[in-house]
């Protein structure tokens, strides 16, 4: 026969390992959140119940609104055969040049503040093919700067004056899951996502100093990586996708049209352009947690599999999403306010804080960097009647 205190250990044993499978499943069901910067997401794993699909789904739409938005916007700005310089738009990988302050009919996001001190430069990029170089004449001195935004409306780089100089340079936008050489002579950047936006502000001393300022834009050039080196000219006739409206090029259009997307149809757009513009590492919690109803980046969004229990959740998400990034376009989340002005401070690096990243885009998007330039906004006079 076995000891006794052998039998005693055995029994022990045994109980500990029947606790943890008994436990195991009420835990990973239970009742419990997670919150992120402001965003709440369950904390469980495995099928979600109604509740948990719910609570998801409005987080995805938080999360996913300026991945949605700023293709929509690209897809709307894009749309034209060549550089229209009254509205300020370009086709894809083409610069639009602005040799002043945006004409009254300009539409494009440089008409949406005054600019009374700097010409512009505006491009979409698509990086899925190839790196796109960004040529830059020395300026002589005048000042200028290059925000760089991802598919999800973070910065995530500025060229000019203050980070790389004034001196001439090659710049190479290279995206995601790009590895190979670079000719000696051009500096990579690398972009988080396929998808980029950039704006290029230079100093204009009014305008008297246009001629000057227009002959620096002019030596500014943007050119494929299989080009570089060529007398490349960008194509003057670029075939329009005929489903894009490129009548209305504002941001607030194609908020509209965001708006108007029903759930299969946005959680859908939001899968597949995660697949060429990744989220962030950071995001990984909440990527775990949208896969649970189905958003899985670069995989098609099986709506018509979800039965109608689930599929009636996910609607009450939404629209909780919606209602969720309406408040928060509305009144910026921890956005401080400093003798009557909001002047958010992360604005163009976000991190984690979804809901002023997604609040943000449908109030004012693209934003350069706070070493760059602050943004400070008013609502109200100085004794705080709006």
């Amino acid at each position: 026969m076995k000891p006794f205190w052998m039998l005693s250990i055995l029994v022990i044993i045994i109980i500990v390992l029947s606790s943890a499978g008994c436990t195991s499943p009420t835990t990973q069901n239970a009742s419990t959140n997670q919150t992120i910067d402001g965003t709440t997401i369950p904390a469980t794993t495995g099928s979600p119940t109604p509740a948990e699909a719910r609570q998801i789904a409005a987080a995805a739409y938080v999360f996913g609104y300026p991945l949605v938005f700023m293709d929509v916007w690209k897809d709307h700005q894009t749309a034209v055969p060549s550089p229209d310089l009254t509205r300020g738009v370009a086709p894809i990988n083409q610069l639009v040049r602005l040799y002043q302050t945006p004409p009254t009919a300009a539409t494009g996001v440089s008409a949406s503040y005054p600019n009374v001190d700097f010409s512009n430069i505006v491009a979409w990029l698509n990086l899925t093919q190839e790196p796109m170089v960004l040529s830059v004449p020395a300026s002589n001195g005048r000042y200028y700067v290059v925000q760089m935004a991802d598919a999800w409306m973070n910065d995530f780089s500025s060229l000019g004056s203050r980070t790389t100089g004034n001196e001439s340079g090659a710049f190479a936008l290279v995206g995601p899951g790009w590895n190979d050489t670079l000719p000696s002579n051009v500096t990579k950047h690398q972009a988080p996502t396929n998808t980029v936006w950039i704006a290029m502000r230079v100093q204009q001393n009014g305008p008297a100093d246009l001629p000057a300022a227009a002959a620096f834009l002019d030596n500014v050039t943007l050119t494929p990586l299989s080009a570089w080196g060529t007398n490349y000219m960008p194509p003057t006739n670029v075939p329009v996708n005929p489903s894009v409206n490129g009548t209305d090029l504002t941001a607030p259009a194609s908020a509209a049209q965001v708006a108007n997307m029903t759930p299969d149809v946005f959680y859908s757009r939001m899968a597949t352009l995660m697949g060429g513009n990744p989220p962030h590492s950071a995001d990984t919690p909440v990527i775990d947690q949208i896969a649970r109803i189905g958003i899985i980046p670069g995989k098609p969004f099986a709506w018509n599999g979800l039965n109608a229990t689930m599929q009636d959740a996910i609607t009450h998400g939404y629209q909780d999403g919606i209602s969720q990034v309406n408040a928060a376009a509305a009144n910026w989340p921890s956005v401080p306010v400093v003798n009557g002005w909001l002047i958010p401070y992360n604005a163009g690096d976000y991190g984690t804080n979804y809901t002023l990243r997604a609040g943000m885009a449908l109030s004012s998007p693209l934003y350069n960097l706070p070493q760059d330039a602050l943004y400070s906004q008013s609502k109200s006079n100085a004794t705080g009647v709006p």
